[in-house]
């Protein structure tokens, strides 16, 4: 079934890219599937060093094929993954701890302008961070997925954020 009311409007956001189609790629791709001409925008943080050429190819056919009404972005960023030397080491630790992912793509602006946005998150600070790209971006209202075993008592400090941004925008 797909949802008329959200049609064009619905972004999904995960800091995993698609190509490592684990389980919440795989339900990520269903979910969006559902909602019908929603917008999957993933990170691309460095993976061809993890994946050979043909792994890549093969979960791209698989991707592709599953990807029905469905567009896909996958934006550069940078993670702790490919960071460049003269970063302090601390920095580093706590962007691999914390899982960060920084787009350095602008087309975000673009892709999440008066849009709902679901963000796939595994970290507070993760999330606080793409709430505020969210609202920089000028989103509609923003719905906050867990996707992990984070430390919860984090998560109490990005409540209030997302109430006065959903109550206001």
């Amino acid at each position: 079934m797909v949802c008329t009311a959200c049609e064009g409007s619905l972004v999904f956001i995960s800091t995993q890219s698609l190509l490592h189609l684990r389980g919440v790629e795989h339900w990520l791709l269903e979910v969006a599937t559902k909602f019908g001409n929603s917008i999957i925008l993933t990170f691309s943080v460095g993976l061809r060093d993890f994946f050979s050429i043909k792994d890549v190819e093969k979960r791209m056919i698989e991707i592709k094929s599953r990807l029905k009404n469905v567009k896909w972005h996958e934006l550069k960023a940078l993670s702790y993954e490919n960071m460049v030397k003269g970063i302090p080491s601390f920095i580093i630790r706590f962007m691999k701890h914390s899982g960060i992912v920084i787009p350095i793509d602008f087309k975000i602006f673009k892709l999440l302008k008066r849009k709902i946005v679901y963000l796939i998150v595994g970290d507070a600070f993760q999330a606080v961070f793409l709430l505020t790209i969210a609202v920089v971006c000028g989103v509609r209202r923003v719905t906050l997925g867990i996707h992990s075993r984070p430390s919860y008592k984090r998560f109490v400090f990005v409540k209030p954020l997302l109430t006065v941004m959903n109550k206001y925008l």
